[in-house]
């Protein structure tokens, strides 16, 4: 049985504050919550439900996976990675690899 259903998603979002500086804040509260009990499928159920709701879905994911890395602190580093594990199987943006991004910026005569 699935705790994140899409009635209960768009219950949380009407919670809310529409007029937030954050795009879908909901998203990120409540995928934090279900990393910090150790539930990725409702952590993956929350964050599809989020990119549904946005025109910029390459945004939320970086957003968050940001925010599940940041609060790691809070509830356990194995938990966040399980939680980041299970929304990379279904996420349809590439993970930023910092090794790939500091290889474009070495200049090609260090390469």
């Amino acid at each position: 049985m699935t705790l994140a259903t899409p009635e209960y998603l768009s219950h949380l979002r009407s919670l809310f504050p529409a007029n937030s500086s954050i795009q879908n804040p909901y998203a990120y509260v409540t995928g934090i919550v279900f990393a910090a009990n150790n539930k990725p499928p409702e952590t993956v159920a929350v964050y599809q439900h989020a990119i549904t709701d946005t025109d910029d879905p390459a945004g939320v994911t970086r957003k968050f996976r940001e925010a599940l890395f940041k609060t790691a602190v809070l509830y356990g580093a194995p938990r966040m990675i399980n939680a980041l594990l299970e929304v990379e199987k279904v996420s349809t943006v590439p993970a930023e690899s910092p090794y790939r991004l500091l290889k474009s910026r070495t200049p090609s005569h260090v390469r």
